[in-house]
């Protein structure tokens, strides 16, 4: 069974991970972050806002009312007629920190939930975690480019 202390090692690896992207990000070009690659991949922002969306899509269903979805997150291509997106972060004019802050909003809410029942989400953590992670890969890659 998970612990609390499970429960905080996860947390704390998710926003080393945030915090780690948003430093490494903060350091491009801004026209770069928004570059598609020739296969017409995501490009970062957009693999970015991903993770906004699939933050918020792994634990909607532990909150009575769901969330208040970010217009900022983007779904997986195969979901993207489920609701209007914003242009937030789709223009090389949007500051990454813009994007960032709106996922730290997320962020928080997700935080509160799994403090309100330490063990409970440790594992939904931790999947969120690898999440992150593939995707923080995908956006080194294109980086390097």
């Amino acid at each position: 069974m998970p612990r609390e202390a499970d429960t905080l090692t996860a947390l704390a690896r998710i926003e080393d991970a945030q915090a780690a992207l948003r430093k490494r990000l903060s350091a491009i070009k801004p026209a770069r972050l928004y570059e598609r690659p020739p296969s017409d991949e995501w490009s970062p922002i957009e693999n970015v806002r991903h993770l906004i969306f699939t933050e918020q899509h792994h634990f909607a269903e532990y909150l009575e009312r769901g969330f208040r979805w970010s217009s900022v997150g983007v779904p997986a291509p195969n979901r993207t007629g489920e609701r209007r997106l914003s242009s937030v972060g789709s223009e090389p004019a949007t500051p990454v920190a813009e994007v960032f802050d709106a996922w730290a909003k997320v962020h928080a809410v997700v935080r509160a939930l799994a403090m309100d029942d330490p063990g409970k989400l440790t594992q939904r953590l931790e999947g969120n975690l690898n999440h992150l992670t593939i995707h923080a890969g995908t956006i080194e890659r294109l980086l390097r480019g």
